[in-house]
C-alpha cells in the first residue's frame, strides 16, 4: 500500500469491504466486454473494487492518481468504456483527469465518486456521482445505468 497517499477510510468502509468479499464469492459472470478505469488513491479500495468488477467480467485498469489515470488511458489500445473516478486525487484532481481523458475518448462515461461533497461546479451534468461509502449492489447498479444496461424500474 502506498502509505504517502494514504487517507483514513470513511466509517462504513467494513461494511463495504463485507459486502464486497461476499460478492466476490458468487459465481462469476461471462465477460462483458467493456473496460472501466478504476481511478482511486487508496490501494486496498482501489484492488477491492478491481477486483469486484473483475468478477462481474469486466476489463480493468486502475491508476493511483489523476495524472497516472490519463497516462493509462493514453497508452491503453482498446476502448475505455468508463471511468470511475475518485474526486478528490494527489496530482490532479478526478474532474480535470476525466476532462483531459474525454479530449481523446469522448464517448467514455464518467462517475465521480467521493467520500465528500465535490465542488460541483467543476463535475459536468453528464457525469454520474456516487458517495462513499457505497454498497456493492449501488456500484454495479450505477455502472450498468451508466453504460446503458440497466435492469428494472424506469429500463426499456
Amino acid at each position: 500500500m502506498d502509505t504517502a497517499s494514504a487517507r483514513p477510510l470513511a466509517a462504513g468502509s467494513n461494511m463495504f469491504y463485507q459486502q464486497v468479499n461476499s460478492y466476490l464469492m458468487a459465481t462469476p459472470k461471462p465477460h462483458l466486454s467493456r473496460t472501466i478505469l478504476v481511478v482511486e488513491d487508496h490501494a486496498s479500495l482501489r484492488e477491492f473494487v478491481a477486483n469486484m468488477l473483475q468478477a462481474e467480467g469486466y476489463r480493468v485498469l486502475t491508476a493511483e492518481n489523476g495524472r497516472r489515470a490519463v497516462n493509462v488511458a493514453a497508452s491503453y489500445d482498446g476502448p475505455v468504456d468508463l471511468l470511475l473516478c475518485d474526486f478528490e486525487l494527489p496530482l490532479m484532481n478526478g474532474a480535470a483527469a476525466a476532462r483531459e481523458i474525454l479530449a481523446t475518448r469522448p464517448d467514455m462515461r464518467v462517475i465521480i465518486m467521493s467520500a465528500w461533497s465535490p465542488q460541483w461546479d467543476q463535475l459536468d451534468p453528464a457525469w454520474e456521482f456516487l458517495g462513499k461509502p457505497f454498497s456493492a449492489a449501488l456500484l454495479m447498479a450505477r455502472l450498468a445505468a451508466a453504460m446503458g444496461r440497466a435492469r428494472g424500474i424506469g429500463a426499456s
